[in-house]
C-alpha cells in the first residue's frame, strides 16, 4: 500500500504546482523587459509613474499591476480591473507611452 500513497500527488504539491503555473508567466514578463522600467518616471507637466520590481505600478495616484508583453506594457488597474495595453518605447532615460489620445513622454527621475 505504500506505493499507492506515493502515486497520488499531495494537496501541497498540487497547490504548489498551481502557484508555479501562475507565477512563471509573470516572472517571464519581468525577465523579458520590465527590469529597465523599474523606478520613478515624471512628465514635464508634473505627472508621475512608478514601476516596482514586484509588478506593482502607480500612475499619478492610480495603481495596480503591470506586465511587459513585447513592446507593450499591460496595466491592470485596481479600480477597474480592466487591462490597458499600451505600446511603449524606451530610449535611455526617456519612456514614451503611445496612448489612444496621443503620446506621453516620461523622464527617469533621479532619487536624491
Amino acid at each position: 500500500m505504500a506505493y499507492a500513497v506515493l502515486a497520488r500527488p499531495s494537496r501541497i504539491l498540487r497547490h504548489g504546482f498551481l502557484v508555479l503555473l501562475i507565477a512563471v508567466p509573470f516572472a517571464q514578463a519581468f525577465a523579458d523587459g520590465a527590469g529597465p522600467l523599474v523606478g520613478n518616471w515624471a512628465t514635464a507637466s508634473g505627472g508621475h509613474l512608478r514601476f516596482d520590481a514586484d509588478g506593482h505600478f502607480d500612475f499619478s495616484g492610480d495603481g495596480g499591476f503591470y506586465e511587459v508583453r513585447g513592446n507593450n506594457i499591460v496595466f491592470y488597474y485596481e479600480a477597474s480591473g480592466i487591462p490597458d495595453e499600451v505600446p511603449y518605447t524606451l530610449q535611455g532615460d526617456k519612456l514614451i507611452l503611445k496612448e489612444r489620445n496621443g503620446t506621453e513622454e516620461f523622464t527617469r527621475a533621479v532619487k536624491r
